[in-house]
């Protein structure tokens, strides 16, 4: 088997770009304590502020590290700025925002001691009605919402949190991550939560979320759907679907088929349960559900957007009429029905008729609070988010350019990012450690668009301004430098690669610095080191690092994250390379499972770990599947990165090596010819792809006679392999072997 077949675990644009999250001990004048929970966007720790006042919070931090994407800034800033506009006592307050050290963008949120409303109502036995008291504030808080022109978009328990305010349960709404702006300046964002999936959670989700013909009719009533499902949960203790695998769920939600509330209930013991949670027994509670119940909840979660109750307002109104003994509008109750209710309602009616008027008083001069209440957050958010809003301009109006993933390497992505470099060290002179991590960022879009020698560049810019910024013993320099190596990498020179990560963990390692062993910034620059050193074919090594990285992602970011995933991805080629094929063949097939569930059949790691199963397929001798595999990747990588890229590069090169492998010369000359010119363009004489493509057309012009061409091939192929692999690197003993062969069929 051939060993320079190539790999790009660590080489991926959407790798590259992503930048890295810090678990910093203090922002601004927050000290941080235990992480509470972590996102796509961000991470939100429990902090301690002391001055001006002392009190507990919860603090959003964006994963500002060498990664992170315009897009997640920009959608961080958006759940900021929605933050901002509401003011409710249901709905956990903004307190504060600005940015770290390091150009990260944050904010501090009113910390919530409590639990989610479905386990907070379990554990205090609350009856039925008690539940819909609590719900009702839900129902105001998300009507507030509303009224700012926001869509929550993924209310579920989880978000609801029930505190202990004087000794009353009170609902907080949070986690606005994902919420969009109908009205107003922030409508314009438009900003979507994740290419390619569903907004919000799937048990919660709409069917109009969850079909992307139907996303139009995302409004306020898919909030209604939501609040539905909380409010089927809250009564009967399961889900309306039940379903767990997500195919099945996903199609019993777009086909409207939930439970009806009344057959929810278990007959086991856990329905037991369940009813005893409610102060009451399974034919009480099977016999409370009934009826009007059912009906609001049924109404609420219509499949159609149309057939449910118009705004969030009409669902609160008919629970009030439910628990004033009204008739609902959900169902048009039957005459006896009517007079029972009438008969019931009328003992109260004096304390009812106080009780609405005094409610409706109490609704304006709410109202009128909650207006300059408003302003005045307005005002304050502004003053707040001016810290921010220097990083986020400038991404805005520099780096607003096609996306390398759609539109591959224009001139106009890459002159715009020259631009932005050049504006760099002027427009945050008295700034420069946003400059770093702008720099960074530049660097991986750079890399990301098979740019390798102006990212290197931008990491060496890097380096400089985080020396000035920080200083030599700072963990921002240690990063910087481990962003320079993998940027020497990119480009070939491997063993200059390898000193400059040495330089960076003798930083990172230092105690003095306080750094996490398992910070996922330092996790990255460990693999990419393993990139190096597998590129160098130092395999045992390279593996051993993958093997170690492995269980450190998932502790520090768990087992389905992108990194988690990456790194496995990364294992697995390395199994291949020390010859242990048939572990390396399965551990590929789960992986790119996995990967395939959880990203989706394009996602870029997803075609990498494709590219490294072809080489086991073909390391195993099974030419015909690996040339099929290799075939529909590079059908979808072109879609993704366009043509020439380096990624379709790799991916023909190793089509190349199967033909060689199979003695299809004929077939493997077009492809290799096409690959050297394209990696000559794309990077140089000198870079290690080149010369692979290069040795190979000189063996493939050898074996077809092509004797001047391989000539002309074979000595500078060689020569360069030693200077640039090393003498004990494969492809040069490859070029070497026929090299002498070509010369002893010339001597005379």
């Amino acid at each position: 088997m051939n060993e320079d077949l190539e790999v790009t675990h660590a080489e991926t644009p959407e790798a590259k770009a992503r930048e890295r999250a810090g678990s910093p001990h203090r922002i601004g004048r927050y000290v941080l304590g235990e992480l509470l929970g972590e996102g796509g966007m961000g991470e939100v720790y429990a902090a301690e502020q002391y001055e001006p006042v002392r009190r507990s919070v919860a603090l959003k931090v964006i994963r500002a590290g060498r990664r992170s994407s315009e897009r997640i800034v920009a959608r961080f800033e958006l759940e900021r700025q929605v933050l901002a506009l509401l003011e409710h006592p249901n709905i956990a307050q903004l307190l504060d925002a600005g940015v770290t050290d390091d150009g990260a963008p944050y904010f501090v949120m009113e910390r919530v001691f409590g639990e989610p409303i479905t386990h907070d109502c379990d554990q205090a036995l609350r009856s039925i009605r008690e539940r819909l008291h609590l719900f009702l504030d839900v129902c105001r808080a998300i009507e507030h919402a509303h009224r700012k022109g926001i869509l929550h978009r993924d209310i579920k328990p989880s978000n609801v949190l029930v505190a202990q305010v004087d000794g009353h349960p009170v609902p907080k709404v949070i986690d606005f991550g994902v919420a969009k702006a109908t009205e107003g300046e922030l409508a314009t964002e438009g900003l979507p939560t994740q290419f390619g999936a569903p907004i919000g959670t799937l048990t919660s989700a709409s069917p109009e979320q969850l079909d992307p013909e139907r996303t139009a009719n995302v409004d306020t009533r898919t909030d209604v759907y939501a609040l539905g499902i909380l409010l089927y949960q809250l009564l009967a203790g399961v889900s309306p679907f039940g379903e767990k695998r997500p195919t099945i769920l996903i199609d019993r939600i777009l086909r409207g088929q939930p439970t009806p509330i009344t057959r929810a209930l278990p007959t086991t013991d856990e329905g037991q349960e369940i009813a005893a949670a409610r102060r009451t027994d399974v034919h009480g509670l099977t016999r409370e559900l009934s009826g009007d119940l059912q009906w609001i909840v049924g109404k609420a979660i219509e499949l159609e957007p149309d057939d449910r109750y118009a705004a969030v307002s009409e669902l609160r109104a008919d629970v009030e009429r439910y628990l004033a003994d009204l008739p609902v509008l959900a169902s048009p109750p039957s005459l006896r029905s009517q007079i029972k209710k009438f008969v019931r309602r009328n003992r109260l009616a004096v304390a009812a008729t106080a009780l609405i008027a005094l409610s409706l008083v109490g609704g304006i001069v709410a109202t009128s609070l909650a207006l300059v209440r408003w302003r005045e957050a307005e005002a304050r958010a502004a003053r707040e988010a001016t810290k921010a809003k220097a990083v986020a301009e400038f991404l805005n109006q520099t780096l607003a350019a096609p996306s390398p993933y759609s539109d591959g390497s224009e001139i106009k992505v890459v002159e715009v990012l020259d631009r932005a470099s050049a504006e760099l060290d002027k427009k945050f002179a008295a700034q420069p450690e946003i400059a770093v991590t702008l720099r960074s960022t530049l660097l991986y879009t750079y890399d990301g668009l098979g740019l390798p020698d102006k990212a290197l560049a931008e990491a060496e810019r890097a380096v400089e301004s985080a020396r000035r910024a920080f200083g030599e013993r700072h963990q921002e320099t240690a990063f910087a430098i481990g962003s320079k190596a993998y940027a020497l990498s990119a480009v070939g020179r491997l063993d200059e690669s390898l000193v400059a990560f040495d330089e960076a963990f003798r930083l990172l390692d230092d105690p003095a610095l306080g750094i996490n062993p398992n910070d996922p910034r330092r996790l990255e620059d460990l693999e990419s080191k393993a990139a190096a050193l597998s590129e160098l074919l130092r395999s045992e090594e390279a593996l051993a690092l993958y093997t170690d990285l492995v269980p450190r992602y998932t502790q520090a970011l768990g087992p389905d994250a992108r990194k988690t995933l990456e790194a496995e991805v990364g294992r697995a080629h390395l199994l291949e390379r020390v010859k242990r094929l048939a572990e390396s063949e399965a551990a590929h097939r789960t992986v790119i499972a996995r990967l395939n569930k959880v990203f989706g059949p394009e996602d870029a790691a997803l075609l990498v770990a494709t590219n490294n199963f072809a080489l086991v397929l073909t390391g195993l001798e099974k030419y015909k599947e690996a040339d099929q595999v290799m075939r529909d990747l590079a059908v979808r990588q072109e879609r993704v990165f366009g043509q020439d890229h380096p990624e379709m590069l790799t991916t023909q090169h190793n089509r190349v090596r199967n033909f060689m492998k199979m003695g299809n010369w004929q077939a493997a000359e077009p492809i290799c010819r096409a690959t050297l010119d394209a990696r000559r363009r794309a990077l140089g004489l000198d870079h290690p792809h080149t010369i692979y493509s290069r040795v190979a057309l000189g063996q493939i012009a050898l074996e077809l006679g092509h004797r001047d061409e391989a000539a002309a091939l074979l000595p500078e192929a060689a020569r360069m392999a030693e200077k640039v692999l090393g003498p004990d690197h494969a492809t040069t003993k490859r070029a070497n072997e026929a090299l002498a062969r070509l010369r002893s069929h010339s001597a005379p």
